[in-house]
């Protein structure tokens, strides 16, 4: 039975404890393995979730009660022939629009930016033989060759290492070289502390090494950060809920301010057509037209400080 791609603390364990586990050895797989579990594993590659496309993106900004009474302001204004208000109401929507657009559209590209990260080429021992093949036929238990310069083809744990230091800057944020070294290590301990094993996308500083590879594709350290980026969540954040229920009751209070006014009218004899307009009119007016482009454009400006903190806000 051959191993499963799944979470164990693979840095806790000792090198022969790893290659048990793995059912690997030393000297690599044999190509016949390798083809097996290559079939068995999938190919070493970051897989893109269905997306959806930039037309629905792009018209999913406008699904926001408060845009929609913008619009609808916008509506009723060229009604009343006030191009002026009506053009402006259109420009605060489609600005919203674009800004929520633009930070999505960001977000989305991160997934190519990890792909870049991807080597095409990998040195593997095959039967106690040093190979060169593509990356993305690495499975799980192959024995890899890794040197100064060199970009890490997968999760590896390192089975030997001569003053092995990587660059972790793109997983960990790390900006100073990491010394790797072979032992396990007793305790749980946060992934940049775990200095005997090496991951997809980091860079080899300097040295040289050996690792079983123990994780490959969207089961590496990279593949759980580009899982994570393309993951949904539905539920609506405290500040969507809030902004949701000001829009409601906003719309409630001019609907009926509308209703009433237009009453008032009726019984100042301003006749049907002058009456109806007065109570849209009045009404359209208690919208804070303004109040979508502040949020966004606030939310917009933290997102930009929290991406030069290296964190990524996939939704505004």
């Amino acid at each position: 039975m051959e191993p499963e791609q799944k979470q164990l603390n693979y840095y806790r364990l000792s090198t022969d404890e790893v290659l048990k586990q793995l059912q690997s050895r030393r000297q690599g797989l044999s190509n016949k393995e390798a083809r097996t579990r290559l079939e068995q594993l999938g190919d070493n590659v970051l897989r893109r979730a269905k997306r959806e496309t930039i037309f629905v993106t792009f018209l999913r900004q406008f699904k926001n009660l408060l845009v929609i009474m913008l619009l609808v302001s916008a509506g009723f204004s060229l009604y009343l022939r006030d191009s002026k208000t009506a053009t402006i109401l259109i420009l605060i929507a489609f600005m919203n629009a674009g800004v929520g657009f633009f930070q999505e559209h960001k977000a989305e590209t991160l997934m190519s930016s990890l792909e870049r990260l991807l080597v095409p080429q990998a040195k593997v021992l095959r039967s106690g033989r040093l190979e060169q093949i593509e990356s993305t036929e690495l499975v799980l238990g192959d024995v890899v060759y890794i040197e100064s310069g060199d970009s890490v083809p997968a999760d590896l744990r390192l089975l030997e290492e001569a003053e092995l230091t990587t660059n972790d800057f793109a997983l960990t944020g790390e900006s100073n070289p990491s010394r790797k070294f072979v032992h396990p290590i007793d305790a749980d301990v946060p992934l940049g502390n775990r200095h005997n094993l090496v991951f997809t996308g980091t860079t080899v500083a300097t040295g040289t090494g050996y690792g079983v590879v123990i994780g490959t594709g969207m089961h590496s350290e990279l593949g759980r950060i580009a899982s994570l980026s393309q993951a949904t969540h539905s539920e609506a954040s405290p500040l969507q809920k809030e902004m949701n229920h000001l829009a409601t009751r906003l719309a409630q209070g001019t609907v009926i301010l509308a209703f009433i006014l237009a009453a008032i009218a009726l019984k100042a004899h301003l006749g049907l057509h002058a009456a109806i307009l007065f109570g849209i009119g009045i009404g359209a007016a208690m919208i804070p037209n303004g109040l979508v482009a502040e949020v966004n454009i606030t939310l917009a400006q933290t997102a930009s400080r929290m991406a030069k903190a290296h964190a990524l806000v996939k939704k505004l």
